[in-house]
């Protein structure tokens, strides 16, 4: 558009009934003032141009994002504005119709581009006017991003009463928030910090009141969520480091902390939380009490390096359904009493090189489904009462060189996957898989020395006949595919082996006729006898629906 003679020039437009969809060049330097019908505008990355309107009566959303200026006036009575990021003007009343705000790259709400605490001329006479403008604003959701010379947050956002949702990334100078942000909000539900470089702290005492979620991640500063220190008199204050200053003031649920190297916390949990998900934190213990917390579903812990030991009175969680446990190096034990989660759903450990065992008394066995063991290398025995958990559907145990046997009683009877990594598989294959009636998927990987067939016809080996899904791999010394075994499989649909380097051939009377997909990679004798044209195997393969042959299943997906 020329800004002289308001002609569009070089300009592609897609005009949809009272929505305008434009394609401008970025050295576009003027916007249209007169879109009197104008209901949905969106504006994305135009550097060069100024978006300047004088009336927008019925506009109900727009998106303006990546322009050089924004200058808002009087008139869009039903704006709904889901982002507006650009250095913008418009005066103060005007937010008050708004219900999401973008304050992002050198900008921020009423103040110049460079981020200095000054009114810019024609907003407003002076702060206090700024402020009235918000005090009954309709913003719900108000986000700071990569302000990356803002060092604090504006004094006005105690103005926001509507606030739900606060939002402050990339905000690489920032050091703490406000007490506005602590004291003053009435609504605030969901609060997300992150890449905020230099913060140290969230806030002081206490968090928001009505505070149900926060998510604070890649905060390589952040030492505690909470700084007591200046307000150590207040009877609110109980220990100088804990997750609230009151927790019985909190009703927060759901907290998120990830990548904030210099984390530390100790003291009682809120009792309102239900998801506790910690991640990549200098912590040696997660809280120091679970005794009041009734509420709290699940727990996610990983890549704690300090971490030795979980409360003990985890058994105290009788609503705890979920346990992830991940790259916790220090973790030796788990605490006692955990047959006594009697709500446990799943219980997830991964990479804990130091645990040596599980407690006595096993795990519950009322409604575990799911139960996940691996690369724990120290890890000499499972837990006693395997065979009771009739309730297990789904077991993992894979890279856990020292279980050399299974408990006694066997496998659980209800399990419908069983997915295991093993070096012995003669071991395993006693343990009674054929027992398991109503097993749908085993994976079996393992070098498994000495096994020449699959299953073993040497100790009359039978599988499920349930399974559906089947896959075979790392069997170093794998020379075929039992045909007796196979023939019981008629439900077999999916089926997968891989770096097996000497299988040379399928079973001689066939897969069976169920088998609907067939995946082979890193098995080049099998591969070589099964190419197109050749053999009794190239007839076999013909009349699978789906089959793959391949030297590397990476470079494949």
């Amino acid at each position: 558009m020329d800004g002289k003679s308001g002609r569009f020039v070089g300009m592609n437009s897609l005009i949809c009934g009272n929505f305008l969809f434009l394609v401008v060049p970025n050295c576009w330097e003027h916007y249209p003032a007169n879109l009197s019908s104008l209901q949905k505008l969106d504006i994305r990355e135009c550097c060069e141009l100024v978006v300047s309107f004088g009336s927008l009566p019925v506009i109900s959303h727009f998106v303006i994002n990546g322009c050089r200026k924004v200058e808002l006036g009087g008139g869009f009575s039903s704006a709904n504005c889901s982002s507006v990021t650009g250095p913008f003007l418009f005066r103060p009343e005007e937010l008050r119709k708004l219900e999401r705000l973008t304050i992002g790259s050198n900008l921020i709400i009423g103040y110049s581009s460079d981020l200095h605490w000054e009114l810019d001329e024609g907003i407003a006479e002076n702060e206090e006017l700024l402020q009235k403008g918000v005090a009954d604003s309709e913003i719900r959701i108000l986000e700071f991003h990569r302000c990356e010379r803002l060092e604090r947050l504006p004094p006005l956002l105690h103005n926001f009463k509507s606030l739900r949702e606060l939002s402050i990334k990339w905000c690489f100078r920032i050091i703490s928030l406000p007490d506005a942000v602590i004291y003053s909000s009435l609504c605030l539900e969901v609060l997300t910090i992150g890449y905020c470089h230099s913060l140290i702290s969230i806030g002081r005492h206490q968090l928001p009141p009505t505070l149900k979620r926060l998510n604070s991640s890649c905060c390589k500063e952040l030492r505690r969520l909470l700084d007591v220190g200046e307000a150590c008199s207040s009877s609110r204050v109980t220990d100088e480091d804990s997750i609230s200053g009151d927790t019985n003031l909190s009703i927060l649920q759901n907290l998120e902390i990830n990548l904030c190297g210099s984390l530390t916390l100790s003291g009682e949990s809120p009792a309102s939380l239900k998801y506790l998900d910690l991640n990549n934190a200098k912590l040696e213990s997660i809280a120091e009490r679970f005794d009041n917390n009734t509420f709290l579903e699940s727990i996610k812990i990983g890549y704690l390096p300090y971490l030795k030991s979980l409360p003990e009175n985890l058994h105290m969680l009788t609503n705890l359904r979920h346990i992830r446990i991940s790259h916790c190096d220090k973790l030796i034990v788990l605490p006692d009493n955990m047959h006594n989660l009697t709500s446990l759903q799943e219980l997830t450990i991964k990479s804990c090189p130091s645990l040596v065992s599980f407690p006595q008394g096993g795990l519950p066995t009322t409604y575990l489904k799911k139960f996940i063991v691996e690369f724990c290398e120290k890890l000499d025995a499972l837990p006693d009462n395997m065979h009771n958990l009739t309730s297990l559907q789904e077991l993992t145990i894979k890279d856990c060189p020292g279980i050399v046997s299974f408990p006694e009683g066997g496998f659980p009877t209800n399990l419908t996957s069983l997915f295991l990594k093993v070096e012995i598989c003669t071991l395993l294959f006693k343990w009674g898989l054929h027992r398991l009636n109503s097993l749908k998927k085993l994976s079996i990987t393992g070098k498994c020395p000495g096994v020449l067939s699959f299953p073993q016809d040497e100790i009359d080996m039978k599988l499920p006949t349930s399974l559906t899904s089947l896959i075979i791999e790392e069997f170093q010394d794998l020379k075929h595919l039992s045909s007796k075994g196979f023939r019981s499989l008629t439900s077999l649909e999916y089926m997968k082996i891989k770096r097996c380097p000497k299988l040379a051939s399928i079973p001689k009377n066939g897969l069976p006729p169920s088998l609907l997909s067939l995946r082979t990679y890193d098995c080049p004798l099998l591969q070589q006898s099964c190419q197109k044209g050749k053999g009794r195997e190239s007839l076999e393969l013909a009349r699978i629906p789906s089959v793959e042959i391949r030297e590397d299943e990476e470079l494949w997906f």
